[in-house]
């Protein structure tokens, strides 16, 4: 478990973290003798650009309702519709939201839990 971090604002949280990560450039690692700023610009050169693409982050899932009318999504099983049960179905997911379609049709769209 980690506590949650308190500021009053998410912009303040940000410069705070950005304030930590960039201190920690001059920490060095037990076991070697360079800083971690160091190490970062001995290995800058081998580092390659982001792709021109962005990165999806939607998962998509396949499977059957069972007979409990439920789907199983990320090891946890979450309520269709019970006129969808025993239906293959296909989703996508990203975020903390999800989607299930059944033949075609768009028929429940769930909050993922958190933590």
């Amino acid at each position: 478990m980690v506590p949650v971090p308190k500021a009053p604002s998410l912009e303040e949280l940000n410069q705070r973290i950005l304030a930590e990560c960039l201190s920690y450039g001059t920490h060095t690692i037990n076991g070697l003798s360079k800083t971690v700023n160091e190490l970062f610009e001995s290995e800058k050169d081998s580092l390659i650009e982001n792709p021109d693409i962005p990165f999806s982050k939607i998962q998509i899932y396949d499977g059957k309702a069972d007979k409990y009318a439920t789907v199983i999504v990320d090891k946890n099983r979450y309520s269709v519709p019970t006129t969808a049960h025993g239906q293959f179905y296909n989703g996508a997911g990203h975020g903390q939201r999800f989607l299930n379609s059944f033949y075609q049709d768009s028929v429940s769209s769930r909050e993922k839990p958190k933590g």
